[in-house]
């Protein structure tokens, strides 16, 4: 029954006519966990506050994720854990500091207050209690390995219930704890992971010219034009975007794969692969699909000849990219170590020190340069006290009824602004070359989204080249097409640039 009632509390609502699935998940989760429990405490009432508290605890986070980044909970979150635990900073603006600590204290209260009140269970306790442990412990291995061989029986069981594999519509369907133990079932499976991580592998040897212009690719964090959802914010806020835009081979809006979740969209760009080909690891395809050799844009320039650099100003083992990167084709990774000393723009290493990374590496580069940059200044959340009063003077007179985590948004925004002038003349500095810049996913302003009336979820993104002076075109696609894109740009040879691109 607790169980039951917990996952009524899940959003979006269980459907009135979703699987009966959903009807018994939760009660197995619960009396599970209790039992667990159980098996450690030998209390009782204990072992079913804790199960209860665990689960009301899986329903609070996966809906404040829901109304922040229009995602429930999926299976794959858990394996977040160590990265909330060492990046805490990253994930609890989100779920906000004082319901965080709301949520410790009352945890460590009803478990204090429990045992303090709960005897262990002579029955239950008995005289071997190592023994006891041990039984429970071998019971938990027995179901592990049960799931384990018996996996491709279960996967073939679950597709036949047809998940959507979209977290919101399984929900309604399955139930919240239904839904994570299905696609958790699901994802042991790994047929024909194989072919899809090699399914973009290309012979591009033969179709570059013998001049190469180098590449940058920056893709920005939390990235769109603003000026679409407020048309009060100043048009020369985005002045170095709109300069190159207006410029380039190709622009138009961006379909990316979630409104968080910066590794899907960076992955559906390098490798072009899209939600059907990953299946389950759509997800997080660094948690385990793109642990081995994924072929991607890195390893189609590689083969032409170029260096292949990605830079993030961040840890590298932040989402396991120091093993993920290699194996997307990249000669080298430069995480923050590389940034030792740089200045920073509020709580992250700044857009500026960044363009001055990637200028040193066009200027230094004796063969064509291939740079793949992940920003990291405008990073959420965007708390009341991330900048400077006086950083923020002249867009809360410009704007004042607008929250000042926006306004630090904003700020941020001009600074990125700024990077992509850099970046371009960095480019023309150093024989010219290409620049491609898109944004990862909208920043998490969903309220102030909803109020502003803007409900469109697409990102911005150009391509640029130094010496194109054709007619720009205007062209909207899914980020995963975008790679594929900035390859024809730079496979065209500079002296019939323009002609052909204007004619693709």
């Amino acid at each position: 029954m607790a169980g039951a009632a917990i996952e009524a509390l899940a959003r979006p609502t269980v459907a009135l006519k979703g699987h009966p699935l959903r009807l018994i998940v939760g009660g197995v989760v619960a009396a599970g966990l209790a039992l667990v429990f159980l098996a450690l405490t030998a209390r009782p009432v204990t072992s079913a506050v804790a199960a209860v508290t665990v689960m009301a605890i899986v329903v609070i986070v996966s809906n404040v994720k829901l109304a922040a980044l229009r995602e429930p909970l999926v299976f794959v979150d858990f394996g977040m854990i160590g990265e909330i635990a060492s990046h805490p900073q990253l994930f609890v603006p989100y779920l906000g500091v004082l319901p965080t600590i709301a949520i410790v204290l009352a945890v460590a209260a009803s478990v204090w207050a429990v045992t303090a009140f709960e005897s262990p269970m002579p029955a239950l306790l008995g005289q071997w209690p190592v023994l006891r442990l041990a039984g429970a412990l071998a019971l938990i291995a027995a179901l592990v390995a049960c799931i384990y061989w018996g996996h491709r029986r279960l996967a073939t069981w679950g597709w036949r219930l047809k998940p959507s594999l979209d977290p919101a519509t399984d929900i309604e369907r399955f139930g919240l704890f239904g839904s994570l133990v299905l696609t958790g079932l699901l994802s042991i499976d790994a047929t024909g992971k194989d072919v899809a991580r090699q399914s973009r592998r290309r012979d591009a040897a033969k179709s570059w010219p013998a001049e190469r212009p180098n590449i940058v690719a920056v893709q920005m964090e939390s990235f769109f034009d603003a000026r679409l959802m407020d048309p009060r914010i100043d048009r020369r806020l985005l002045s170095c975007f709109d300069a190159c835009a207006e410029n380039a081979v190709q622009r138009g809006r961006l379909e990316v794969p979630a409104c968080g979740y910066t590794q899907r969209t960076e992955f559906a760009f390098l490798t072009g692969l899209g939600d059907e080909e990953l299946g389950l690891d759509r997800y997080n395809p660094y948690a385990r699909f793109a642990r081995r050799p994924v072929w991607s844009i890195a390893h189609e320039l590689r083969a032409a000849g170029y260096r292949t650099v990605c830079v993030h100003p961040f840890f590298g083992a932040f989402f396991g990219r120091h093993q993920v990167i290699p194996n997307l084709g990249f000669d080298q990774f430069l995480d923050i170590a590389a940034f030792a000393g740089a200045a920073r723009f509020g709580p992250y290493i700044s857009d500026q020190s960044l363009a001055d990374k990637i200028g040193g590496l066009l200027a230094e580069s004796e063969t064509p340069l291939f740079v793949y940059a992940i920003t990291m200044e405008n990073h959420g959340g965007w708390g009341r006290g991330r900048l400077p009063a006086s950083e923020l003077a002249s867009l809360r007179e410009a704007l004042p009824d607008l929250p000042p985590g926006f306004l630090c948004y904003l700020r941020h925004l001009a600074n990125a602004d700024r990077m992509v002038g850099r970046l371009a003349a960095s480019l023309d500095q150093t024989g010219g070359g290409i620049l491609c810049v898109f944004g990862d996913h909208l920043p998490s302003f969903t309220e102030l989204f909803r109020r502003s009336g803007f409900a469109d979820p697409r990102t911005d993104y150009f391509v640029w080249r130094s010496d194109y002076h054709g007619p720009v075109v205007g062209s909207d696609m899914p980020v995963r097409a975008l790679s594929q894109c900035l390859l024809s740009v730079a496979q065209t040879p500079r002296t019939s640039a323009e002609s052909r691109l204007a004619a693709g």
